[in-house]
């Protein structure tokens, strides 16, 4: 959808925020290489979550025939029942969770380790970002999926049982679905900031202050997901007990 546009944009933007493309060396005309364990294959060991997964216990669970990694349709099994497809999300919001984890870990190390710094950051941090990227939209196409089928059956069980607990649980895998938008350009500005701020640190009179503004501002988000995810897996709970 269009929030998920925004949020891979600015991804985007900030994996060209370290001026990102290849260093071309003056004097030579070849690229300039980047520490081995800045590389984008000695990163993605380091931080295995980034690497998109053939299949995940919740993706398995979710979809007969796996339509994730960009794609924008799939089933789910008609025996799967409504509770275990909210429960579903929550396990996915785990998964979502080592992502960010992952993704900020390796932008942390291009730009801190002893080897890494602005030409690591502009040499493999694009590949990172197209990596979380990857699995964001996975995760977020799993979970789209999921909220549609449970408005579906809300939609047949209209004046029934189960109505307005399906209809509860769907309201708050899209409202959870839209906050891990906004988190995700967060990180984005976040990483944009700190880049900045460690290629002219004091310039500028307020970088700082900004790094410190937008990561209040993360953990705020954070802490609004955690409290969505919560009530969500109350309203998987109160499916089961309405036999949903």
């Amino acid at each position: 959808g269009g929030g998920d546009a925004a949020a891979i944009a600015a991804l985007a933007a900030a994996a060209g925020a370290g001026g990102a493309g290849q260093l071309i060396d003056l004097e030579t005309g070849k690229n300039e290489t980047v520490e081995s364990d800045c590389s984008e294959a000695a990163l993605l060991e380091m931080f295995p979550d980034l690497v998109l997964p053939r299949n995940t216990a919740a993706e398995d669970f979710a979809a007969a025939n796996a339509p994730f990694a960009g794609a924008s349709a799939g089933t789910v099994p008609d025996n799967a029942s409504s509770a275990d497809l909210a429960a579903a999300v929550c396990q996915l919001h785990e998964e979502r969770v080592k992502v960010y984890r992952a993704y900020d870990g390796a932008f942390r190390y291009l730009l801190k380790s002893q080897s890494g710094g602005a030409k690591a950051v502009a040499r493999t941090y694009p590949a990172i970002v197209a990596k979380a990227t990857a699995r964001f939209q996975q995760l977020s196409t799993c979970a789209r999926l999921l909220a549609s089928t449970l408005e579906d059956r809300a939609s047949r069980a209209v004046g029934g049982e189960g109505e307005d607990e399906l209809k509860e649980a769907a309201r708050l895998i899209r409202k959870v679905q839209g906050l891990e938008q906004a988190r995700l350009q967060l990180v984005a500005m976040h990483h944009i900031e700190q880049s900045q701020l460690h290629a002219s640190p004091g310039v500028g009179g307020g970088s700082e202050a900004k790094v410190a503004r937008v990561k209040q501002q993360l953990d705020a988000a954070a802490e609004e997901i955690e409290d969505m995810v919560s009530e969500l897996r109350y309203a998987a709970a109160e499916l089961r007990e309405c036999g949903s």
